[in-house]
């Protein structure tokens, strides 16, 4: 399968496999989870139809009580369409293929990836890259610009704030890495953000950037909880990630949060 268009009560959603790698061309145009994609996939291919060709296909089904289905498998093969009923009965539903004359029932258990939130195929990931590749980390936020960077996988890493060099404890680096490398969103904002930046986040390694991430305060509804973030990258234009803040930081803000906890004037790293 190549391509698959949802038409629901509820809207379009339509994934498509292109290079390798799987997108979300509507409701939204962004990268698409894989394993949702793939979900998706294996669920329709599993379906199987109970007593098929004993009940005759309704005439003139009003979209709002159907959903409609069309794959595409990227060969000379016209895309097939079929069709399954909105709601159903004793915990099955109707289904048939255009064209046919003749219906049959499905269990309504097999379809429960068909109506999943058109969001959770989008792809949470922010950032992913490999730590050992990493060779520098620039943090910038409230005007000041912090370097950590190393030589080599297995040289020490040392920092910089303008002309001016600091020690660094890289375990510390390495527990932001682990962190970061992996970082997914709990979810995505439907407006640009309103609230200025809070800081930018670079990730390098020997070819280039690894990871560009800018985050910012979001704002919460007066009676909840926390803090959340919105979080922007330049590899998914447009796209605004929802996170806690503190499935984020903290991030180093100052010199001294990089330094190790024995060396006179360290103290604990400061927040996101």
């Amino acid at each position: 399968m190549t391509r698959i268009t949802l038409d629901r009560p509820d809207g379009r959603v339509v994934v498509a496999l292109s290079g390798g790698a799987w997108r979300e061309e509507a409701p939204m145009g962004d990268a698409a989870s894989s394993g949702a994609c793939e979900g998706l996939a294996r669920a329709i291919a599993a379906i199987e139809i109970v007593d098929p060709d004993t009940i005759a296909v309704p005439v003139d089904i009003r979209a709002a009580r159907r959903l409609r289905l069309e794959i595409a498998t990227g060969d000379k093969d016209p895309a097939m369409v079929a069709f399954v009923a909105a709601a159903g009965i004793n915990g099955k539903r109707l289904g048939w293929r255009a064209g046919a004359a003749r219906a049959g029932l499905i269990d309504e258990s097999a379809l429960g990836e068909f109506m999943r939130p058109p969001e959770s195929f989008r792809d949470p990931r922010i950032a992913s890259f490999s730590s050992p590749n990493v060779r520098r980390l620039t943090i910038e936020r409230s005007g000041t610009s912090l370097r950590i960077e190393r030589a080599g996988e297995a040289s020490p890493w040392s920092g910089s704030a303008g002309a001016v060099t600091f020690a660094v404890d890289g375990h510390r680096v390495e527990e932001l890495l682990d962190r970061l490398r992996g970082l997914t969103s709990s979810g995505f904002a439907p407006d640009p953000p309103k609230s200025q930046a809070s800081g930018t986040l670079v990730i390098e390694g020997e070819a280039g950037v690894l990871a560009r991430v800018t985050w910012g305060p979001l704002d919460r509804p007066k009676e909840t909880t926390g803090g959340e973030l919105w979080l922007t990258t330049p590899t998914r234009p447009g796209v605004v990630f929802r996170m806690d803040a503190a499935n984020f930081g903290p991030i180093p803000a100052q010199a001294a949060d990089w330094a190790h906890p024995s060396i006179p004037g360290a103290k604990a790293q400061g927040g996101s």
